[in-house]
């Protein structure tokens, strides 16, 4: 049956706090029955990429959800009032102490299927050395990761998908040949 014959009867939120918020979504499906469908709401974010020297700069950073040491393509959230690709380069900034010039998109896409969330991620040119100390206070250290080894490393168990993806789409679209 097509999507649209999938009908929202109620939506209310469950749950509220500055990070996201818990929704409950009532939904008569196409064989007349109802279903209660929750979901997170929240901001997906940008993740920022590019290679200085021959290397794909990746940020060692603990993650306290996770309780894990990982290293990440560099990325945050979106400020009032600023685009997706200003997110980036900002971001790409307070993590590695690099400025970018310019910011191409790369693609975005959902990063689970309880939100509807998405991550948008950015091939970043023009990169140069701002300062060399990261911002971001969870920042333990900037990491250059040679471009044929980034994907290896992005895959390292455990791995994040906030990592694979825009390495892959980067690769797609030329940017990077592992």
């Amino acid at each position: 049956m097509p999507p649209n014959e999938w009908r929202s009867l109620d939506s209310r939120t469950e749950y509220r706090n500055p990070y996201f918020s818990i929704h409950n979504e009532t939904i008569r499906r196409p064989d007349g029955e109802q279903s209660d469908y929750y979901r997170v709401a929240f901001d997906g974010g940008v993740v920022g990429l590019g290679t200085v020297d021959g290397a794909v700069l990746f940020v060692r950073i603990y993650r306290p959800r996770l309780d894990e040491t990982m290293l990440e393509l560099p990325g945050g959230g979106v400020e009032k009032g600023e685009t997706l690709a200003d997110a980036a380069r900002r971001e790409f900034r307070e993590e590695t102490g690099y400025r970018a010039d310019t910011a191409e998109p790369l693609g975005s896409y959902y990063f689970t299927a309880w939100s509807r969330a998405k991550r948008h991620f950015f091939w970043l040119g023009g990169i140069e050395s701002a300062d060399t100390t990261p911002a971001e206070a969870e920042i333990r250290e900037v990491v250059r990761v040679p471009v044929d080894d980034a994907l290896d490393v992005a895959m390292d168990d455990p791995a994040g998908e906030w990592n694979v993806v825009p390495l892959l789409a980067a690769h797609k679209q030329g940017y990077l040949d592992f």
